[in-house]
């Protein structure tokens, strides 16, 4: 009777651990200062949010055996590039992506009007400075600086987390890139990866 008693009690206590671990990345409580999980209100992994942004019909193309969707702000300086991983469900995506190019690209793509810029839920956006980043993100010890020319210094953040129930239960780690050509963001992008076995514990 008692190991019946026991068995149960462990078997309650299992599920209600289950029931009250995170989900989604949006209910984890604590995260890092750096650790970004949305991109003009489409949450990392969300399908809800997605649609509930991008009303029209979401065309995938693929490239370099990836799949993605590609879009242009109002004045087409920007593109917003939403990527699948492998096994990722209708309109889930792993990885957000701005791009600031030099002249308006050729409409071939889906352009949002509305949108002046592509901004992430912690506020960072193209065209920022370094300082301006990393007082939102906070410092990391990732970062590399190369000089191509006298008037040209390219600088490169990167950050990455793995630590927690969440990342934990289902194998996932976060990563992030943020390019700056001269001090002003180029380009940036993030999200959410499969940890490789191997891979050395992130921070």
């Amino acid at each position: 009777m008692r190991l019946l008693m026991r068995l149960f009690l462990f078997s309650l206590m299992f599920w209600s651990a289950g029931c009250s671990a995170p989900k989604s990345i949006l209910e984890i409580k604590d995260l890092p200062s750096f650790l970004d999980v949305s991109l003009h209100g489409i949450v990392l992994q969300d399908p809800a949010s997605a649609e509930s942004k991008l009303t029209a019909d979401i065309k995938i193309i693929e490239e370099y055996g990836r799949r993605h969707a590609h879009f242009y702000n109002k004045d087409r300086y920007q593109i917003m590039t939403l990527t699948y991983h492998p096994g990722d469900p209708e309109n889930s995506f792993s990885e957000f992506a701005v791009t600031r190019v030099d002249k308006p690209g050729i409409v071939l793509m889906k352009q949002l009007p509305e949108v002046e810029q592509f901004v992430t839920g912690k506020g960072i956006a193209v065209g920022m400075s370094i300082h301006a980043v990393v007082g939102i993100l906070g410092k990391t010890e990732d970062m590399k600086v190369e000089e191509y020319a006298v008037d040209t210094r390219i600088t490169t953040l990167n950050y990455a987390y793995a630590q927690g129930s969440f990342f934990k239960r289902n194998q996932l780690e976060y990563y992030s890139e943020y390019s700056f050509l001269n001090d002003r963001l180029k380009y940036f992008m993030f999200g959410l990866r499969k940890k490789d076995k191997g891979q050395e514990k992130l921070r």
